[in-house]
């Protein structure tokens, strides 16, 4: 009756050890499920990181172009600038080369005049 006992409690003992391993290998296909669980939601955090990274280079790229074109806004603007005052300063020198001009015409109008006055004086 000891042995019959014995060969009962190692049975038992046996089936609670494969109860315990079965148990421990199906707790670690859920740790394994879990595992990739987390490594899918680090992939997706990853991917997330990157479309962000992506977005603020598109910013970043954005903002050059704003940057870019606001310099060759100022650049156009300084170049028309120039151009207005070249012009003007153009016109005032015309100007004065017209009454200089001018000037030089009466002078030489006049010269004639007392010329002519000389010459018939001197004829008659």
């Amino acid at each position: 009756s000891s042995l019959a006992y014995e060969t009962q409690e190692a049975a038992a003992a046996a089936h609670a050890v494969h109860e315990a391993v079965a148990a421990q290998n199906c707790l670690q296909i859920q740790m394994a499920d879990e595992r990739a669980k987390v490594d899918a939601l680090h992939g997706e955090a990853l991917s997330g990181k990157r479309a962000v990274q992506a977005m603020d280079s598109e910013l970043a790229l954005a903002w050059a172009a704003v940057a870019s074109a606001k310099a060759e806004s100022s650049t156009a603007e300084a170049a028309a600038s120039a151009e207005r005052r070249a012009a003007r300063i153009a016109g005032v020198r015309l100007g004065t080369e017209v009454e200089e001009a001018a000037y030089w015409r009466r002078e030489h109008a006049e010269a004639l005049c007392h010329f002519r006055e000389e010459l018939e004086a001197a004829e008659s």
